[in-house]
Formats: structure tokens, C-alpha cells, sequence
């Protein structure tokens, strides 16, 4: 399993280093000039010019991507634009918020999914089987925004039942635990159906095999069958989703961070890009970049574990 492990983070590495040059040839077709952003507005043409030589923006473009790539080698990610701060910074001062929403959203919805999964498989066809069919497909169609936007007016505004703006404080506190339900709710609500369909397709395929009938044969009970046989096996295309919806939920953080106030790297991005702070969008997409490997990365090594047909 090692060496398994160690094969895909090599094979991560090019990605990483495609994403970086991505990133970068994405920020120099931007429109706004990042010596005038940080010169403003009332700015002379001197001291544009100035600021553009001292920002290595009068450069050829390979020049100045191999001057980026050495910083990020030493650990540079640049300093902000628009408030002078050190990239590296910011991104640590938003990581954690981004952390403990997304574990907040899938602590909950995984289980979920999967169980409403189950259940329809087990009891395919019948009326209970349909309903949670009928809830994964609405569930998966509903825009984030929009369930976002609908528990901010009822649960937040309407009710006032728990806030809808910002970070009350650590996931562990009180008021950070409040502050959280409702962003957690709205990411975590459209990772529900896809997990639940795709953990009913997986289950039904496996309840028909022959270990699956022999367990019963056996006289083990309908749950053992269905948990301990069944259900473990059909965990290799249910984990292959997750990793994929998890990389998709980082999407799904941004618009949740925004609508909600979330002071994530999401939001951060966003800010950056609107601002035209060159360094920190493209600090922000290396992070979330980074974020979308790793995931993947554990994707393959849990199949590893799952399946040893894989460490070969």
C-alpha cells in the first residue's frame, strides 16, 4: 500500500505544477494592471512604471513565470496588492475556517447518503425506495446558492433562529457551533443525493451476488447481510463518488463562503479576483488546486484498502 501511495503522489506532482502555469497564464489575461491596482487610481504614469519594473511586470512572461516558480519552491507565494500582506499569511488565516466547514458538511452527509442508500436498495421498488429516490434527485438538482439563500430568509431571517453571517468563533465553541449549522446545511445538502443514488446502484449490484446469497444461507440476519457483505463491497464506486463530489464541494465552499460571509479561502478568492489582486488569486488557486489532489490522493489509497486487488 506504500508503494501504491507513493506512485500517485509522483503522478500528483505534474498536476500541481500544470494548475500553477494555468493559474498564472489565467491571471496575466486579466484586463487590469497590477502596478495601476496598487498605484490607484490617481496614480502618475511614473510611478506605474516604477512599480511595474519593481513588480518584474516588464519582463518577458517566461522570465517572470520562472521567477514565480522559484518563490514557490522557497515557499513565496508573493504579498498581497491591495493590503500589503504576505500571501502565505492570509492563506493560513482562511484555511481553517474552509477545514472546519467542509468537515462540518460531510460529518453529516456521508452517513446520510449512504444509509438512504441503503435503504432503497433493500427495499427496491416499494414506496420507501421511491420517496428517497425522488429526495436524491431534487436533492443533487438544487443550486447551492439557492438553498443557501432559502435558510438564510426562513431559518436566519424569518425565525431568527440561528445566524447567517460570518464566523461566531472555533467549531468547538458555542457560538462558532451556531454560526456553522446553516453553511454546513447548504453544502452539505446537495452532497446528500448524489452519494444516496449512487450507494442504491452499488448495493442493489451487489445483493444479487453469490457470497451475498451464501451469507444468507448461513441464516446471518437481514442487517449483517446488508452491512457486512453487501455494503462493504459496494464501497469502491461510493468512495470514487465522494472524492469527487468532495473535490466539486470545494466549488461549492466559494459560493457557500460568499453567501454566508464565510471567511474561507473561498471567499478569499473571490475577493482577490474582483480586486485584482494578482498574488492572492493565484495563491488561492494553487491551495484549492492542492486541495482537490490530496483528496483524489486519498480517494486511491482507500481503494488500496478496500479492494487489495489494487496493491497489485
Amino acid at each position: 500500500m506504500g508503494r501504491h501511495a507513493v506512485q500517485r503522489i509522483l503522478m500528483a506532482i505534474p498536476v500541481l505544477l500544470g494548475v500553477v502555469l494555468v493559474g498564472f497564464l489565467l491571471m496575466q489575461v486579466v484586463p487590469n494592471d497590477p502596478a495601476l491596482v496598487r498605484a490607484g487610481p490617481s496614480a502618475t504614469p511614473d510611478v506605474v512604471e516604477a512599480l511595474r519594473r519593481d513588480l518584474g511586470l516588464d519582463r518577458p512572461l517566461y522570465e517572470q513565470f520562472g521567477l514565480y516558480m522559484w518563490r514557490l519552491v522557497q515557499g513565496d507565494l508573493g504579498v498581497s496588492i491591495i493590503n500589503n500582506v504576505p500571501v502565505i499569511q492570509e492563506l493560513g488565516n482562511t484555511v481553517g475556517p474552509t477545514l472546519e466547514l467542509m468537515f462540518a458538511s460531510l460529518i453529516w452527509s456521508i452517513p446520510i447518503g449512504i444509509t438512504l442508500g441503503t435503504i432503497g436498495a433493500y427495499w427496491r421498488g416499494k414506496l420507501l425506495d421511491r420517496l428517497i429516490t425522488a429526495f436524491a434527485v431534487a436533492g443533487g438538482s438544487i443550486p447551492v446558492f439557492f438553498l443557501g439563500l432559502v435558510l438564510i430568509w426562513y431559518v436566519g431571517f424569518k425565525l431568527q433562529m440561528l445566524p447567517f453571517t460570518g464566523r461566531g468563533g472555533p467549531l468547538w465553541t458555542e457560538e462558532g457551533l451556531k454560526a456553522i449549522i446553516l453553511p454546513a446545511l447548504t453544502l452539505g445538502g446537495v452532497f446528500i443525493g448524489p452519494v444516496a443514488r449512487m450507494t442504491r446502484t452499488a448495493v442493489l449490484d451487489v445483493l444479487s451476488v453469490e457470497h451475498v446469497r451464501t451469507a444468507r444461507a448461513k441464516g446471518l440476519g437481514e442487517f449483517q447481510v446488508v452491512t457486512r457483505h453487501a455494503l462493504r463491497n459496494a464501497m469502491i464506486p461510493v468512495v470514487t463518488l465522494i472524492g469527487l463530489q468532495i473535490g466539486f464541494l470545494l466549488g461549492g465552499a466559494v459560493v457557500t463562503e460568499t453567501v454566508f460571509s464565510w471567511p474561507g479561502v473561498g471567499r478569499l478568492a473571490v475577493g482577490a479576483i474582483l480586486s485584482a489582486d494578482f498574488p492572492m488569486a493565484q495563491g488561492t488557486i494553487i491551495i484549492l488546486s492542492l486541495g482537490f489532489i490530496l483528496i483524489n490522493l486519498t480517494v486511491d489509497v482507500l481503494y488500496a484498502a478496500l479492494d487489495p486487488r489494487m496493491r497489485t
